[in-house]
């Protein structure tokens, strides 16, 4: 396996195609909602079909990846890249996408509110592994940063925000009518790296 990573064309294409896919043409809009503990107004349009990535790392467990019953080696799902599209102010996500090795074989698990589905993944990926619990989690990571992450919200010009951990860093792309922003933060730490914005 290469430790070059999946070209971007391709996963905000993945990223689209599902989220199209999972939550259809059309999307509610909800009121805004203020947090107690900051003067921030935020958008929970996605917030009412979103799920965490808890939830998304746990339904690895009852995936079939038709490999049969082989030995223990074999069950072991081993994520490489995962990526969340259209978080709420939360951290939660409309659709995850997890690129896991199992068996010495890659797959994609597409995970939202409606489920899960797996496809075998032919493209180039890290051979980082993530750790689960040596990270902190989206809804840690957007509660920390809740501050620079909605910086730029606004019930007028709601944000998307797409999020991609890979090699040790959450890379977070956020658009809405007053631009683009991406900020990256260390997985483990939950710290600021950069931010163009």
């Amino acid at each position: 396996m290469s430790g070059n990573p999946v070209p971007a064309g391709i996963i905000a294409a993945l990223i689209i195609a599902t989220s199209i896919l999972s939550m259809g043409c059309s999307s509610t809009v909800q009121p805004s909602q203020e947090n107690q503990n900051s003067s921030i107004t935020v958008n929970n349009s996605y917030e009412s079909a979103a799920t965490s990535f808890e939830d998304a790392v746990s339904s690895l467990n009852g995936v079939d990846f038709g490999l049969g019953t082989g030995n223990a080696t074999d069950s072991v799902n081993h994520i490489l890249i995962v990526q969340g599209s259209r978080l709420g102010s939360t951290g939660n996500a409309a659709n995850w996408l997890l690129f896991v090795k199992r068996a010495n074989r890659t797959y994609v698990v597409n995970f939202n509110r409606n489920g899960n589905s797996v496809s075998p993944w032919g493209g180039k990926v890290p051979d980082n592994e993530i750790v689960v619990d040596q990270i902190v989690h989206p809804s840690d990571l957007f509660s920390n940063n809740r501050d620079v992450i909605l910086a730029t919200s606004h019930p007028d010009a709601p944000d998307t925000r797409d999020l991609t951990l890979s090699k040790g860093n959450y890379t977070l792309s956020i658009t809405s009518g007053y631009g683009a922003r991406v900020l990256v933060f260390n997985a483990t730490t939950g710290a600021l790296i950069s931010s163009n914005g």
